[in-house]
């Protein structure tokens, strides 16, 4: 699976390509306090990872505009910055491990990766389909 990386303090997140539309530098100096923001005027969803996952928010680098076949609906993902572009094996990917179902993110991802290197961090795998899902049923 092609992926883009964005690495966070203790993990990173995988976005899969094939469910990327666009990537974009961050200019807006904003600070975002909610996971997800409503633009009425655009009718654009921003979902900050930062914010996702309880993190102090730093400063936002990438947009990533997700595909949404869905419906009419935009989502571009904050991130600090998209650190690489790599290709994971699909066997090197497994499900998420039953102890992160208490973690209220957790039902964004569908895989994780470890690393046979216990210094090495995580890899989360984004569910774009299960994000965008998650924000049509509790935003519109």
């Amino acid at each position: 699976m092609r992926v883009f990386l964005c690495v966070f303090k203790d993990f990173s997140v995988a976005i899969p390509m094939a469910f990327i539309s666009s990537l974009y530098l961050h200019t807006e100096e904003t600070v975002y306090n909610e996971a997800v923001i409503y633009n009425p005027q655009t009718q654009d969803f921003f979902v900050s990872l930062f914010c996702l996952f309880n993190l102090p928010s730093e400063t936002t680098r990438h947009g990533i505009v997700l595909k949404n076949e869905i419906n009419d609906i935009n989502v571009t993902l904050l991130s600090t910055q998209v650190d690489s572009e790599i290709e994971i094996p699909d066997n090197k990917i497994y499900p998420m491990p039953k102890a992160f179902k208490n973690m209220s993110f957790s039902c964004f991802f569908d895989g994780i990766q470890f690393s046979e290197d216990t210094k090495s961090k995580p890899l989360l795998f984004l569910n774009p389909e299960q994000l965008i899902h998650y924000i049509i049923r509790k935003k519109l």
